[in-house]
């Protein structure tokens, strides 16, 4: 497959336009070098549930994280801003981006959370969307300060994005994100459609042999994220958090390819030995069959725990679970996982 013919994202919309568990679906089933293995995902779903019992495991992980926000109304506002700046922390130097806040170093996603927290605490008022929707890149710069030498990725795009945030919460939704998520109506779809509809930042969209196909990583963790954080009780309750996938970026496939819960062609493992361009065809085969992969294990952690009801009926199973649950995972066994090689690609989508 030639990765040089590739297809750009779509920024438009279309009723014909497959959602994230229909391409996942579509694109494993038309895709050339990633499959998903039947017995290692009825392996690892054995393995997720008996973790998931044994460390009351729940979306509700999301507030343990001292940089995380409490379940609180202004949380939704930061939620947003964290998640429309959530992409692209990997670099090509083995010495990572890092923010020092509060005599701790983060990397990778809990950089941003660092970042924006202490900028706050610096009394830069990045809550408020008319101050946002003006910040200086000078100021972007000062809040990304890193304290390594080396600097966080796509820093002009982040710019951009934080401007795109205020001037659109300001010209549609009073300035706060929390109108956006009342009109959704507790309807998690919804609340997508809203975000990538009216923030064009969100629209992670392509085509794959032929046919529109939808990701929408970004768009979707909003709603997890408010939904952790929330415990799918007042603002994170969504009658539909179901129809959720998994948040198709570089980490989860890379945990799945480890678990041989997917399996790549010796062709793609050679290929990503190089960066890829956005929305080239291996891009979206990892995506896709990442976001299938998912689909396939809740099946099979639900058909486990249905032979034991007593046991697991406290335990809430949905892809936006275990995709927490998966990056979790990742993280504490970062160094075995990290050995697992993972598609590179520089954009604002993940």
């Amino acid at each position: 497959m030639n990765n040089d013919k590739c297809v750009p994202y779509i920024n438009g919309h279309s009723s014909r336009k497959l959602n994230p568990k229909e391409s996942g679906k579509f694109i494993h089933d038309h895709c050339a070098d990633v499959s998903v293995d039947p017995c290692e995902v009825k392996a690892c779903a054995t393995m997720i549930l008996s973790q998931m019992y044994s460390k009351s495991f729940s979306a509700g992980i999301y507030t343990a994280h001292p940089l995380h926000p409490k379940p609180v109304q202004s949380s939704v506002q930061w939620i947003f801003l964290i998640d429309c700046l959530n992409f692209s922390f990997w670099t090509e130097s083995s010495e990572k981006f890092a923010i020092e806040y509060q005599k701790q170093m983060y990397t990778g996603y809990y950089s941003l959370c660092a970042a924006i927290q202490r900028a706050v605490d610096e009394g830069i008022n990045l809550m408020d969307a008319k101050y946002c929707s003006c910040i200086s890149i000078e100021t972007v710069r000062h809040i990304f300060r890193s304290a390594s030498p080396t600097e966080i990725p796509l820093v002009i795009k982040r710019w951009e994005v934080i401007k795109e945030f205020g001037s659109v919460l300001c010209e549609k939704f009073d300035g706060l994100f929390l109108n956006a998520l009342k009109s959704a109506g507790k309807d998690a779809m919804k609340l997508v459609e809203v975000i990538h509809t009216n923030f064009p930042c969100f629209r992670d969209f392509g085509i794959f042999d032929g046919m529109e196909v939808s990701f929408l990583k970004r768009a979707q963790i909003v709603v997890a994220d408010i939904y952790g954080c929330f415990d799918g009780k007042s603002y994170g309750e969504f009658f539909n958090i179901d129809k959720i996938t998994t948040f198709a970026d570089y980490r989860v496939p890379q945990c799945l390819l480890y678990l041989k819960v997917i399996r790549y062609s010796e062709e793609l493992v050679e290929r990503l030995k190089n960066e890829l361009k956005p929305g080239c065809y291996d891009e979206m085969q990892i995506r896709g069959c990442t976001i299938h992969a998912v689909e396939e294990l809740v099946d099979a952690i639900k058909e486990v725990a249905v032979n034991e009801p007593s046991k697991y009926e406290n335990i809430t199973i949905n892809s936006v679970v275990v995709d927490f649950f998966l990056w979790e995972y990742a993280r504490e066994y970062r160094e075995e996982v990290g050995k697992c090689p993972f598609h590179k690609v520089r954009t604002h989508l993940y």
